[in-house]
């Protein structure tokens, strides 16, 4: 009987579970419980599952002997008042766990991608993650630290946010599994009843290693103050557009 542990990761990684030894699909996984040839090993859970998913079909197999590694592993997909705090409609498109803090300026929290969200909805290929997995998920740790941590309780989940500039650098390829992310509050300034101004960096790791690392400047604003200046700067746009669109009519006819 084998008893060495499963790395397993969503469907959309098969050319990882391919290609890598004692990794394997949640597909391959279904018919690996079914064959009763390997029922004592445990599981590494890597990136693209869900976890009711996986402990269903567990579930159904008869095998709840299975181990789960790591111990614990938030389910943040299914969990909606933590989607709330990423600003997501549907839970398979949130990307990181809820963050805990770590002192008064840093967070930490997992990558935890769902093999159904947008970002893996095309262009999957070879076996490392895309780069604007990180890029999304250092946006929704932003959001989830500052609704959970920063705002007061008045103005959580009724702000609006703004970024003014992200800045990623790639340092490593990054793979579909266990990964790490610290957020860190570089930067923080609160006016009386108006904006927060701030400055983030967001790091994400595997085995020891940083993979990138995303740096965001944002604001987050009171809705009253942020649904005017909207709808001002929306109407100057569209006036921008039309006018644009009789000037290049008439340079049309003219020529």
């Amino acid at each position: 009987m084998n008893n060495e542990v499963i790395v397993l990761v969503g469907d959309k990684f098969e050319n990882f579970a391919t290609l890598q030894q004692g990794v394997k699909t949640y597909s391959m996984l279904q018919l690996v419980v079914q064959s009763d040839q390997i029922p004592e090993h445990g599981i590494v859970v890597g990136q693209g599952v869900d976890l009711q998913r996986l402990r269903e079909t567990i579930r159904l197999s008869g095998r709840e002997g299975f181990r789960v590694e790591p111990e614990g592993v938030a389910d943040c997909h299914h969990d909606e008042a933590h989607r709330q705090l990423a600003h997501k409609q549907y839970g398979h498109n949130v990307l990181v766990t809820s963050p805990e803090r770590i002192d008064e300026i840093s967070f930490g929290a997992k990558l935890q991608i769902h093999d159904d969200c947008a970002e893996l909805a095309d262009h999957v290929t070879g076996q490392h993650i895309q780069g604007m997995v990180f890029v999304e998920a250092a946006r929704q740790l932003m959001l989830c630290v500052t609704e959970k941590y920063v705002l007061d309780e008045p103005a959580r989940l009724s702000s609006y946010f703004v970024l003014n500039e992200m800045r990623t650098t790639f340092l490593a390829f990054a793979f579909p599994i266990e990964t790490g992310c610290i957020f860190t509050l570089t930067d923080y300034k609160r006016k009386t009843n108006g904006p927060i101004k701030a400055s983030c960096v967001s790091e994400f790791s595997q085995a020891g290693q940083v993979v990138a690392r995303v740096e965001i400047d944002f604001a987050a604003y009171p809705k009253s103050q942020l649904l005017h200046k909207e709808h001002e700067l929306a109407t100057a746009a569209l006036a921008r557009y039309r006018n644009m669109q009789v000037a290049e009519r008439s340079a049309a006819e003219a020529a």
